[in-house]
């Protein structure tokens, strides 16, 4: 019908352009009668007329060309198949597949292979894949000009379904990924932003390598996709979009990665376990210990940190008197305000007196443990009240003695231990001869007692450990409320 058309349309132009030629004649014949200008002059302008009037007839002749579209029709009747003869062809490749393997031992692929086939002389059928899933049981490709999703049943028949017409972009998109076939192994690396002990994420960067050039180009430019994911390798599966890197966040990540070719299937896996990430801080336990009127000390045990490792321990110490004034200025980093480790790897800090003014009442202490990557962890101890030891003076007669004493601490209840000697003799190691007590209403105290019979004038001491102190070189006195 459309070749008998265009025969009708040709012979019509052609009528129309004798019809015109013979005008074109007559108006020639008309000049050459009726002027008298040379015969060069009137040659001229008939070939002028006659140049104009055949322009104005190939486009009235290329016009009637498009306006019945005989160009397009005659392409897209040699390009394109209807849906049902697609599936036509699709049931004629699985017949041969059948007969010729003697049964359904082929796959999806298989199949549209066979499509191919059939067309290769034509070449006149695109097939494209697009997806698969189930180990190859599922899969979808253009076939033509539309998306056929494929299934592979249990009793090895293979039933489609024709879901959706397929425009030029579909195509271009999925037939660059097919290119991607020629992979058939790869080499997975990881590089770490990070490679020392760190308190931060690591950024994992993933490079996928293959030998041959042309194939590295497309993974490089991202053509073939780089399936990533942190701690869970079954949703790699799931994935569908291309990744580079990956942050791992805490100690022990581990990051699964896989190339794939356009198929989907996996030709290069690899892991990488992240283990520089420290992000807990030591813990431990503090105690205060040893306690005199020098000082204290502080004991720090049960230290814990099984990752970077413990890097120092410090001790910033001040007293509630005049606030901070006496806090080591740099105690974070400084040495003089840090816990030395002892041989049963507890540590071990001595708060003097002599390093805070020699102030005494009640003094606060902090403990911090640093790893090697920052990480801290820091405890506040309960106050501590350090005493100045009392400072005790005993003179006297034959039965009497005064007693002068500071350093005291209001409320406190003192007793004094005293023995007779004779002048020039120290204190004996056997028992005291008496003690006098009595309870402290200020810092300073001073009273007189009587002492009974005594041999001798004057009176030694001296010190001794605990709670006893030096009152001098004439007795003992004990602070009864510690």
């Amino acid at each position: 019908m459309i070749i008998r058309n265009i025969i009708k349309q040709h012979k019509s132009n052609l009528k129309e352009c004798n019809n015109e030629m013979k005008r074109v004649s007559d108006v020639h014949q008309i000049i050459s009668k009726n002027h008298s200008c040379n015969e060069q002059g009137i040659t001229l302008v008939a070939l002028i007329v006659t140049i104009i009037v055949l322009l104005i007839l190939s486009g009235i002749t290329i016009a009637s060309f498009k306006q019945s579209n005989i160009i397009t029709r005659a392409k897209s009747s040699a390009k394109r198949y209807s849906a049902s003869q697609i599936d036509e062809k699709i049931d004629m490749a699985q017949q041969n597949l059948v007969a010729e393997r003697k049964g359904y031992d082929y796959s999806i692929k298989d199949l549209v292979d066979e499509v191919n086939k059939e067309n290769k002389e034509n070449k006149d059928i695109d097939t494209i894949f697009v997806d698969e899933s189930n180990n190859g049981r599922k899969a979808t490709y253009i076939i033509d000009d539309y998306f056929y999703d494929f299934t592979k049943k249990d009793d090895g028949i293979i039933v489609y379904n024709r879901k959706a017409d397929a425009s030029d972009k579909d195509k271009e998109k999925y037939k660059n990924q097919n290119e991607l076939r020629g992979l058939k192994s790869g080499i997975i690396t990881f590089k770490n932003d990070k490679t020392d002990w760190t308190n931060e994420n690591v950024n994992v960067t993933i490079v996928a390598k293959a030998e041959d050039k042309s194939i590295q180009e497309k993974i490089d430019n991202g053509t073939y996709f780089v399936v990533s994911t942190v701690n869970d390798v079954a949703k790699l599966t799931t994935l569908t979009k291309s990744i580079t890197s990956q942050v791992a966040t805490k100690q022990g990540d581990t990051i699964y990665a896989c190339l794939t070719d356009g198929y989907g299937t996996y030709v290069a896996t690899a892991t990488e376990k992240i283990e520089n990430i420290d992000k807990t801080a030591p813990t431990f336990n503090a105690t205060i210990s040893n306690l005199t009127d020098t000082g204290y000390d502080v004991i720090i045990t049960g230290v814990t940190e099984t990752q970077s490792g413990i890097n120092r321990i410090q001790c910033p110490t001040w007293t509630e008197l005049n606030g901070q004034d006496d806090i080591d200025s740099s105690w974070a980093t400084s040495t003089k305000s840090q816990a030395t480790k002892q041989s049963d790897n507890s540590y071990k800090y001595r708060v003097n007196v002599t390093d805070h003014n020699n102030e005494y009442g009640n003094y606060i202490t902090h403990v911090y443990a640093y790893d090697n990557v920052g990480n801290v962890n820091g405890v506040e101890l309960n106050s501590v009240t350090v005493f100045h030891a009392p400072t005790v003076y005993l003179s006297g007669g034959s039965s009497t003695f005064s007693l002068s004493a500071n350093y005291l601490i209001p409320g406190h209840r003192y007793t004094v231990h005293y023995q007779y000697r004779a002048a020039g003799t120290g204190w004996s190691s056997g028992p005291y001869d008496g003690e006098k007590s009595f309870t402290a209403t200020s810092s300073n105290y001073s009273t007189t007692w009587d002492m009974g019979t005594t041999t001798g004038t004057n009176y030694y001491g001296q010190t001794v450990d605990g709670f006893y102190y030096s009152i001098g070189d004439t007795a003992y006195i004990i602070d009864n409320s510690k």
